[in-house]
């Protein structure tokens, strides 16, 4: 199968805003050490990261972070819900409290906002991973519409 060459990068136009999505499909290979999709202000490195997401094989657990002015944050870590030679199918979706990340269609976590959402431009992905495809969703208009009494 056709994966994209790493690092790959998403333009996200105007950042992000609650109610859209970013869609992540992969396969860890079997010889993975750790990948990282990362929420960027810019292509460049040690640009700010409004989210950082990094499943660690070689210590088998997932680190969620934030890096702001050349600086990592408070590191949450959790168990790594991923498997080494599996497929899988990653929805990080923009909340006005953070971001929800569901990981096989399982809510797992929720990564609350330390920097506005807006301010992210690029998504990021790099390290040991097949990338599938990658796919930033906009927001579901319903909720924003007006509704008029007559």
């Amino acid at each position: 199968s056709v994966f994209q060459a790493l690092p790959y990068y998403e333009i996200v136009r105007g950042g992000l805003h609650t109610g859209m999505a970013v869609y992540v499909n992969g396969r860890v290979p079997k010889v993975s050490n750790r990948f990282r999709v990362d929420f960027a202000f810019a292509k460049h490195e040690g640009a700010d990261l409004a989210f950082h997401f990094n499943p660690r094989f070689d210590l088998n657990e997932l680190v969620i972070d934030t890096f702001e002015s050349g600086k990592w944050k408070k590191q949450e870590k959790y168990q790594n819900p991923f498997r080494k030679g599996e497929h899988f199918k990653v929805i990080f979706i923009v909340t006005e409290a953070g971001y929800q990340i569901l990981v096989n269609r399982k809510l797992l976590y929720v990564f609350r906002h330390r920097i506005p959402p807006q301010s992210v431009h690029f998504i990021e992905v790099s390290g040991d991973l097949e990338l599938h495809s990658l796919k930033v969703m906009a927001a579901p208009i319903t909720g924003n519409l007006v509704s008029v009494s007559y």
